[in-house]
């Protein structure tokens, strides 16, 4: 059928498809279980729970595991770690700087060095040996670094000190306004 001729076109949708557009809207789009929700109603007419995005979502978890866990780590030759915060717990990340793939994401009660050479190691199981790190100044990061991986370089990163040095511009620019009024 071609759209020129006015013909409309119709798709059939089932379940699985519905599911789809779900994990689909979900991890290409980066949605939030409501922007899946109301993307899903646009494009199929079709009002989804929240619980069932959640339902769906969940249901995949176990095989993105699986897959993460069978992912070959030793061709990273540069990686990048650091800590996420989420509701004031520390989400441990790393990412391969070539790739962008992200070979850490583990939610944890600390971010001290024990923690952190724990898993590192554990990735070291897997071959993770990347030629060096990048990552910022924290104690427990840098510790657990040079307990699991001692030969391996870590070079400071420069996002801390560029957002220092903003941070510093605005407030001197602020400075420079107040005294520019009197």
């Amino acid at each position: 059928m071609n759209r020129k001729q006015g013909k409309p076109y119709y798709l059939r949708i089932d379940n699985n498809a519905v599911d789809m557009g779900i994990i689909s809207a979900s991890m290409n789009c980066r949605g939030c279980y409501r922007g899946v929700q109301k993307t899903i109603s646009d494009m199929y007419g079709i009002n989804v729970s929240l619980g069932h995005i959640y339902n769906v979502m969940k249901d995949k978890e176990d095989i993105a595991i699986a897959h993460n866990n069978n992912q070959p780590l030793q061709n990273i030759s540069i990686s990048a770690n650091d800590e996420l915060f989420h509701i004031n717990s520390p989400i441990l990340a790393g990412v391969d700087i070539d790739t962008l793939y992200c070979y850490l994401l583990k939610k944890e009660n600390h971010r001290d060095g024990d923690t952190w050479g724990y898993h590192l190691i554990d990735l070291n199981k897997k071959a993770f040996n990347p030629n060096y790190t990048v990552c910022d100044h924290g104690a427990g990061l840098r510790s657990g670094q040079s307990q699991a991986m001692p030969g391996t370089p870590c070079y400071g990163d420069v996002f801390h000190i560029i957002k220092t040095m903003k941070d510093m511009l605005r407030f001197f620019k602020n400075r420079l306004k107040k005294t520019e009024n009197y």
